[in-house]
């Protein structure tokens, strides 16, 4: 009987997912953006773990490369993993050592937290992070007060850093381990919003202990941006005038003018 029962709950699951995948025919044209290139970049905080492996065979089925904005912490648990995710090419971007709201105390405090996750990482692959970043929550987050986020911002960029956003979500965080077939109705209606620039997809998921559906979900994301014509590209290979795009579009620096860039 409960062989019975686990093979139904399959073939339920297979169904909504078969379901979902043709709601993505759903995402609405953006009639101004057919002159541009359509680029998508993927991103993935809060790892490494477990659940990172799972990710990276993804991307290496779909020969994409993706950007990891890792957890100081987390490296250090999974020295391995993240040294997998620097042997197959991808982005290594910092995030947080701690992720912890006491980081946002203060400027300090939060730099703190930064240099501790930029010596992990530092330790680990023996190079340096890449010159972007994201900020736990966002450049927006609300768990500061707003002089001290407008101070930790502009510290970010006087060090010469840009710091990520992000402007589709699966929302893969705001649960644990939430069903496939909700990150893909989370990612379609993100994908249909009427402000969204559809040219240049910064997308946010998580790979996190928490996040264990994220794989799967991913799949059909790959597959639906490919059907839409879209482009994957890593941060750390993108050109100058990837860059400049990224900033003219706000998804890099988006509250502050930015120096001059000649790492390019």
């Amino acid at each position: 009987m409960k062989n019975v029962k686990g093979f139904i709950a399959l073939i339920l699951t297979f169904f909504l997912l078969t379901l979902s995948i043709p709601a993505f025919g759903l995402i609405e044209g953006d009639d101004s953006t057919s002159n541009e290139k359509k680029v998508a970049y993927l991103t993935f905080d809060d790892g490494p773990c477990e659940v990172t492996l799972e990710i990276l065979k993804v991307l290496k089925e779909e020969n994409i490369k993706g950007t990891f904005f890792v957890l100081g912490e987390m490296a250090m648990e999974n020295p391995e993993i993240l040294k997998q995710v620097q042997d197959e090419g991808h982005g290594i971007c910092i995030h947080s050592h701690s992720h912890l709201d006491k980081n946002y105390s203060s400027k300090e405090a939060y730099f703190q937290d930064y240099e501790k996750c930029y010596v992990d990482i530092n330790d680990i692959t023996k190079e340096e992070p890449i010159m972007y970043m994201r900020m736990p929550g966002g450049s927006s987050t609300r768990i500061p007060n707003k002089e001290v986020l407008k101070d930790i911002r502009g510290e970010l960029v006087s060090r010469g850093l840009y710091y990520v956003d992000w402007n589709v979500s699966l929302e893969d965080a705001i649960g644990v381990n939430i069903p496939v077939e909700k990150l893909i109705k989370n990612f379609t209606m993100e994908m249909n919003k009427k402000n969204l620039d559809k040219s240049t997809l910064m997308i946010l998921m998580h790979d996190g202990n928490s996040n264990k559906t994220t794989p799967a979900a991913l799949k059909y994301v790959i597959k639906a941006l490919k059907e839409q014509g879209y482009e994957f590209k890593a941060l750390n290979d993108i050109s100058q005038e990837d860059h400049d795009r990224l900033l003219e579009k706000k998804i890099i620096n988006k509250h502050n003018e930015s120096p001059t860039c000649d790492s390019f």
